[in-house]
């Protein structure tokens, strides 16, 4: 990987969860998980499906 990609790459994932936090997307993703019905396991049920298909998809 050329060293201006790995660098673009490096700050990106630096900059990314800033923004995110920064939007206050930690705490909409805590609500719908909290909303969800099953409770606890409703919520690890529906994490686990989303890493699943991202999984497939990447």
């Amino acid at each position: 990987m050329s060293g201006r990609l790995r660098s673009a790459l490096n700050e990106t994932v630096k900059v990314t969860p800033m923004v995110f936090k920064g939007f206050k997307g930690d705490e909409a993703v805590h609500e719908v998980l909290n909303h969800l019905p099953g409770g606890k396991y409703g919520a690890l049920f529906v994490v686990m499906l989303v890493l699943f298909l991202c999984w497939g998809i990447f």
